[in-house]
């Protein structure tokens, strides 16, 4: 219904103007008769007697002229006429502008994606009564999970330090990396809300004035107060955000980052305004009228600084953590394969002190198979990022900017985009690095030890070429 009315803006425009040139004309003791299509005289100044101006047409542009060759009157109409227009046109032509929230749709829709394919447990929606929240495993947790369990089968330094410097800590930082896409995705939910509240606000108030101004220029010396503008911006934004928060689309559980939520709460003023205190004159409507978008904009503006607030914070609290959203590679070395059959006096192999492969078959497919599944499904993830476009942009006097929120938005998503490829990197430098512990356990010696302590050395540097956090 909102969109519908904010659809129709130009025509309660026009009618607005209309109404506004009546309202002004009945100060001046004239009133419309649509029969003749003219403004009649009804006062007592013998200048003005019989004059007839002509009525503006159903956009309220033209009219003021004279009608009656006779009269005295010497008025300039026509530009009394078009500076009502222009009063009503300034204050409210820049509102045509504002974004559609439904172009918000594809990008919230690209967060989902993201923590839908990688959080370990996602609840969806509300449940029935007397059921439990429907819950669902990312597919690339889901993968990575087979990883981590075939790996248990495997023991040794070589497979412990694998596991616990490497494949543990793979799913703690997806869930983080999911949090971020949450963050985005409830102040994007903010933003599509409180942009539809605006289009909502706008049309009602262009209506309601249209309706006060027809009121007072209808009844003689009458006034009547506009009514109540029941518009709250902060709270369709908050109440947007909270959807998210509480799992009434898509959320990711155990995050365990509590501070990348979106907060708004306490922040924003409530907007519902009585936009109208005295209605008694032409100037008393205009100039409500004129408050009323003033204060529409005041409270959308606020709601958008405290999105960019939000995000800020957020980015800074990334940047102050690396180590819950960047995996650190710590490649496996020779040593860690056969410290002991190197040692002097060493008589037992590595192979049963230090690693055991029961199982090659399980060893290879998780280097082979399933971690570069794992690698593959997060660089497609991140190039999915990279579909991520807004359209926030309107004229610089409506919201907190030109653009909005969108620089901030840009920013972090950026930055998870450039988390979420390096880790895609990361998982699949590991899966190579197994694959050379594993081809080692088959021949050890001290050729095959140079041989592997070398090509680590290349992971090792590999792994330093890119720095996500230089954007």
């Amino acid at each position: 219904m909102s969109d519908d009315l904010f659809e129709k803006l130009d025509e309660i425009i026009w009618n607005l103007r209309r109404r506004a040139i009546d309202a002004y004309m009945k100060e001046r003791d004239f009133r419309a008769n649509e029969v003749f299509g003219v403004y009649e005289y009804t006062g007592f100044s013998p200048l003005a007697f019989e004059s007839k101006i002509s009525l503006p047409g159903s956009n309220g542009l033209d009219g003021g002229r004279q009608i009656n060759p006779v009269s005295l009157d010497t008025f300039d109409y026509q530009t009394a006429f078009q500076n009502v227009v222009q009063r009503v046109d300034n204050a409210i032509s820049k509102w045509f502008s504002l974004p559609d929230p439904k172009d918000l749709d594809a990008p919230i829709g690209v967060c989902r994606d993201l923590y839908g394919a990688l959080a370990k447990k996602v609840v969806h929606g509300s449940p029935e009564p007397g059921k439990k929240k429907p819950v669902s495993v990312g597919p690339v947790a889901e993968d990575l999970d087979k990883a981590v369990k075939r790996s248990k089968s495997l023991s040794g330094k070589a497979m412990l330090n694998f596991r616990k410097n490497f494949l543990d800590k793979i799913q703690p930082t997806m869930n983080a990396l999911c949090g971020v896409a949450c963050v985005i995705e409830g102040n994007l939910a903010a933003e599509k809300a409180a942009l539809g509240e605006v289009r909502k606000a706008v049309p009602q108030v262009a209506m309601q004035a249209a309706g006060a101004f027809a009121h007072y220029a209808e009844s003689p010396g009458a006034s009547e107060r506009i009514g109540r503008l029941l518009i709250d911006i902060g709270a369709a934004a908050l109440g947007a955000a909270a959807v998210v928060a509480s799992g009434g689309g898509a959320l990711v559980v155990g995050v365990g980052l509590a501070s990348l939520g979106v907060d708004l709460a306490g922040k924003v003023v409530k907007t519902t305004r009585e936009i109208v205190e005295d209605t008694s004159s032409y100037e008393s409507i205009m100039s409500n009228f004129e408050n009323a978008l003033k204060l529409i904009n005041d409270d959308f503006s606020r709601v958008e600084h405290e999105i960019i607030l939000n995000l800020v914070n957020n980015h800074r609290h990334m940047e102050e953590n690396h180590q819950f959203f960047d995996l650190e590679l710590y490649p496996l070395h020779y040593e860690d394969v056969d410290e002991q059959d190197r040692a002097s006096g060493q008589s037992r192999p590595a192979s049963e002190t230090e690693l055991r492969i029961p199982n090659m078959t399980k060893a290879n497919e998780i280097a082979k198979k399933i971690l570069p599944a794992v690698s593959r499904s997060l660089g497609e993830e991140a190039s999915k990022l990279n579909t991520f476009s807004l359209a926030l942009n309107r004229d610089s006097n409506v919201g907190y900017s030109s653009q909005g929120p969108s620089d901030i938005l840009y920013g972090v998503k950026d930055l998870l985009f450039r988390l979420v490829r390096e880790l895609g990197e990361d998982v699949d430098l590991g899966a190579h690095n197994l694959k050379l512990v594993i081809d080692v356990f088959r021949d050890v010696d001290e050729a095959t030890a140079q041989a592997m302590n070398a090509q680590v050395s290349n992971l090792d540097s590999v792994g330093k070429t890119t720095d996500p956090w230089d954007g």
